[in-house]
């Protein structure tokens, strides 16, 4: 599903490396850790080819990140510059549905679910740079479902979340058994039992 191999990421003074291979195997779910600063989000962007001063390989889906093939089956959450500010909730996830080419329904069982445990109203007027932190968060990881993406990365998935949600999203990511999920996290902030613990000494 993922892998990295002799990984070193460098960005300004700052560098990150992952000597080795590492390989994140289908349905595992990763919890990113470390220190603040350490380097756990610049992971996570140079997953997404979002990071490209870099040294080493990072295959997706047995495909070189660098290239095509593989960003239709993977969703991702980083930060509020993944929304687009000026739609209303349902035309960012329209808008998301052609970038991915998403044939048939826009919204899949998968998105459905993570509607109804967070608690979020797809079909508001409000545009999103009108959403609350809390709303924007449940937003992004709901649009990061769509195109049932079979590799979901997230940075900090609880962040701004209210108590309802924050147990809605810990239910949630129990139920995609069969998704890979890479998620930044401080270790005791999510009481959600990962399968593996990355790491990340920048």
């Amino acid at each position: 599903m993922l892998s990295l191999h002799n990984l070193s990421i460098k960005v300004n003074d700052f560098q990150l490396s992952f000597p080795g291979h590492i390989r994140i195997d289908p349905g595992e779910k990763v919890l990113v850790t470390g220190k603040n600063g350490a380097g756990k989000s610049v992971l996570l962007y140079a997953i997404l080819d979002l990071v490209k001063n870099r040294k080493g390989e990072i295959h997706i889906m047995g495909k070189l990140n660098t290239g095509d093939g593989w960003q239709k089956k993977t969703g991702a959450y980083l930060d509020p510059y993944f929304l687009v500010p000026f739609l209303n909730p349902m035309e960012h996830l329209i808008y998301m549905g052609k970038v991915k080419r998403v044939r048939g329904a826009l919204v899949n069982p998968l998105m459905k679910e993570a509607t109804e445990r967070l608690e979020f109203d797809l079909f508001q007027k409000k545009l999103i740079r009108e959403l609350s932190a809390g709303n924007r968060q449940k937003l992004g990881i709901i649009s990061s479902l769509v195109g049932e993406p079979g590799l979901l990365v997230w940075d900090e998935p609880w962040a701004n979340l209210d108590a309802s949600a924050h147990e809605g999203l810990t239910a949630l990511m129990e139920t995609l058994r069969e998704q890979t999920i890479v998620f930044a996290e401080h270790v005791h902030a999510s009481g959600f039992g990962y399968s593996r613990r990355l790491e990340v000494e920048g």
